[in-house]
């Protein structure tokens, strides 16, 4: 079960806040993208969740809701995964088309060409068979 800051207490609170200031400033990143959780107590780890799969790459989104446990993974979240899943599945699609739109045409043509000459042939003996 995910649990927030309502299952803190204010000293907790206060602590918190600190530690995100100072993991913000060392690592040079906005308070809004550091998350504090506890792995063992269950503090917030939905939350962390949501900002992984937010920020990382699309091939990357599901395997980590994939491999979280249920509980802590979000609508959010699994919403996302899904969403960078396809959108990795149509980079791949397009890049692949660009090869055939580019380098197909190319080879049928390389491939035309070295099977015309013997299709040729076989037509013409053909025509000289029955005519």
């Amino acid at each position: 079960m995910e649990r927030g800051r309502e299952y803190t207490g204010e000293n907790q609170v206060v602590m918190i806040d600190k530690k995100i200031i100072s993991v913000s400033k060392k690592f040079d990143i906005p308070t809004n993208r550091t998350i504090p959780v506890s792995a063992e107590g269950g503090y917030n780890l939905a939350s962390l969740i949501d900002l992984m799969v937010e920020v990382l790459p699309n091939e990357k989104k599901y395997s980590v809701t994939r491999e979280a446990k249920e509980e802590v993974v979000s609508e959010k979240a699994s919403g996302q995964a899904a969403q960078g899943f396809l959108n990795r599945i149509k980079e791949i699609a397009g890049t692949a088309w660009e090869w055939i739109k580019d380098e197909g045409e190319e080879l049928v043509l390389r491939v035309a060409i070295g099977i015309f000459p013997a299709v040729a042939n076989s037509v013409a003996k053909y025509f000289r068979r029955t005519f």
